[in-house]
Formats: C-alpha cells, sequence, structure tokens
C-alpha cells in the first residue's frame, strides 16, 4: 500500500489530515483563548458577560482571517 497516494485535488491524505487540523486550530485557538480572558476579565471588572462577549467577536474575526490565509495559501491566491 503507497502511503502517498493522491486524491482528486493532488493531496495527499496525510497533507489533507494535517490541512484540516492546521484549519481547525487556527479558529479554536482563538476562540479558546477568547473565552478564556474573557471569562476571567469579567470576573476582575465585575461586567457580567460583556468583555467575554467582546472579545469571542474578537476571535471569531481572527479565526476567519486565519482560515482565509491558510485556504489562499494552498490555493495560492497571493
Amino acid at each position: 500500500m503507497k502511503t502517498d497516494d493522491k486524491d482528486a485535488s493532488g493531496l495527499s491524505a496525510f497533507r489533507a489530515l494535517g490541512l484540516g487540523m492546521e484549519l481547525g486550530m487556527n479558529v479554536a485557538f482563538p476562540l479558546v483563548v477568547g473565552i478564556g480572558a474573557g471569562r476571567w476579565l469579567d470576573r476582575r471588572l465585575g461586567t457580567g458577560g460583556l468583555v467575554m462577549a467582546l472579545l469571542i467577536v474578537a476571535a471569531l474575526a481572527v479565526g476567519a482571517y486565519n482560515f482565509y490565509r491558510v485556504v489562499a495559501r494552498v490555493l495560492k491566491w497571493k
């Protein structure tokens, strides 16, 4: 069995798996950091979830931008 079998898009199975993991981490990591920092700041400042909501929106924007950068690199859109 060859490990470098390519699918229709030219990516090997391992490259596709790595790409999927990279995309997932580029979206999940900012979100987790935003939630954690938001909860901590809300407790410190007593803002009742406002800071966390703002940081979640910011984290989603960062995650979407990271997603775009990875997809653009893969598709060579530069």
